[in-house]
């Protein structure tokens, strides 16, 4: 029996280890490979004990990753050759190169003018962003260069499957056509403020924070490179771009980096103490009957294991959800579905506690793999949409007036488009009390029709 369930564990040591440190789609994981790192454990069991097979299993995972990158260099974009390649391109030139990719996988041009179609989108839609935030035409234009070079890169990954046995070209085509929101992907800066020395960022899904070794896949972004690129000065004097948190893989959303190390310190500060207040915006399948819920159950952390579990020995956890709207799915595979439309609230900072929260009462989040099942999505549909932070003399102020003093709010809109082409409503959205305008600045006061505020 011991050995029996030693063999378990290292079986879903073996999935998880390798789909979650290399940081991949489940429809990108070489399963093969898998099955590979499984055979080693169940060799290797009897002999050297679990300990030494699961140091066995990671090794081979790393083997076998550095092998597949090599081979995808003969089929593949490289970064180095992504961006060399298109320097000084334009956007019609880009376009033309993005088509030319797409043919490979055996698109109709009907399905490769809505996938272009599928970028132009992406890019109005950063490009207007981009204006609000900035408010510099010469930025603006660079955006447009940008989502076209970041639509090649998604295209070269899914060439890299291709090429890999991963996926086949006829299911890499049905995917991009069925959702070509996939093609979509580019990090934007949405606020800078002086005072407080933090830039923001809008971190998109499947990003990295930062690429420890080298690309996991072909033309792969991280955020450390390009926010390093963007805004050098919040480079440290080691070289590091001053995160003052983390966001998921699969997240996306407001991202906050530092100017100076003493902005670093204040801001760290902050999250440390909880004195920010973030929201996100979340797919839930299902409709809740319920508008308002507080989730407290505990969380019980397991650091050698990517899936956490909810348990009475756990740490406290606190997740506030509020109904924004429900409505109806528009996309394959689950077009038609029941779906709710909600706003999060995380009072406590534990792994993976809003996607195991939701999956615990009930309504998973859309396109959530590891708790939801759900691999028919291209991305996981979590966001952090807004994020509060008060200023350096916050609470002096509000010990002389009695009043809450001003905070500084950055939201981070739902991209594409709010998620109107992929979630429809008859209703209007609803805000949280605790904060009022957030339908009408993440999502877009006229994507839903009017906003209410219960």
């Amino acid at each position: 029996m011991r050995c029996i369930i030693q063999y378990s564990r290292i079986l879903d040591f073996t999935r998880t280890s390798y789909q979650n440190h290399f940081h991949m789609h489940p429809c990108m994981l070489w399963y093969g490979m898998a099955v590979l790192c499984r055979w080693l454990a169940t060799s290797v069991l009897m002999l050297g004990g679990p300990q030494k097979t699961l140091g066995l299993v990671r090794s081979a995972c790393i083997t076998v990753h550095t092998l597949g990158v090599r081979h995808g260099q003969l089929f593949c974009t490289t970064p180095d050759t992504l961006s060399s390649r298109h320097a000084g391109s334009d956007a019609s030139n880009l376009r033309s190169d993005f088509l030319h990719l797409a043919e490979k996988f055996g698109a109709t041009p009907a399905q490769l003018n809505r996938w272009a179609e599928a970028v132009e989108r992406c890019s109005q839609s950063a490009k207007a962003q981009s204006r609000i935030a900035m408010n510099r035409c010469g930025e603006v234009e660079a955006v447009h260069h940008d989502e076209w070079l970041a639509a090649i890169s998604r295209l070269s990954q899914l060439c890299y499957g291709v090429e890999a046995d991963v996926l086949t070209s006829q299911q890499a085509c049905a995917l991009v056509s069925r959702q070509p929101e996939y093609l979509c992907r580019l990090p934007s800066i949405v606020a800078e403020d002086e005072d407080l020395g933090v830039i923001a960022v809008n971190k998109p899904w499947d990003v990295r924070m930062s690429n420890k070794d080298e690309p996991q896949w072909q033309g792969e972004i991280s955020m450390q490179g390009w926010l390093g690129e963007a805004r050098p000065a919040t480079r440290s004097e080691e070289g590091h771009v001053r995160f003052v948190h983390n966001l998921d893989f699969a997240t996306s959303g407001v991202l906050l980096a530092a100017t100076s190390h003493e902005a670093a310190a204040y801001l760290s500060l902050l999250f440390r103490e909880r004195r920010c207040l973030k929201m996100y915006a979340a797919l839930v399948f299902g409709w809740p009957e319920w508008e308002h819920r507080n989730v407290t159950d505990r969380i019980q952390i397991n650091q050698r294991r990517f899936k956490q579990r909810v348990s009475k020995g756990g740490k406290k956890s606190h997740t506030e959800a509020f109904v924004a709207a429900r409505g109806w799915l528009r996309f394959a595979p689950h077009r038609g579905r029941r779906a709710t439309l909600v706003w999060l609230i995380p009072h406590t900072g534990r792994r993976h506690q809003l996607r195991l929260h939701m999956a615990h009462i009930g309504h998973p989040i859309v396109g959530d793999f590891t708790y939801a099942g759900d691999a028919g999505c291209y991305r996981t549909f979590l966001h952090a949409c807004a994020i509060r932070l008060p200023r350096p003399d916050a609470r002096a102020a509000e010990l002389l007036t009695s009043h809450p003093a001003p905070s500084l709010e950055i939201f981070a809109p739902l991209s594409p488009d709010g998620w109107k082409s992929l979630f429809w409503t008859n209703a209007p959205i609803a805000s949280p009390a605790i904060w009022r305008d957030a339908a009408a600045t993440a999502l877009g006061r006229d994507l839903y029709g009017a906003t209410r505020v219960p």
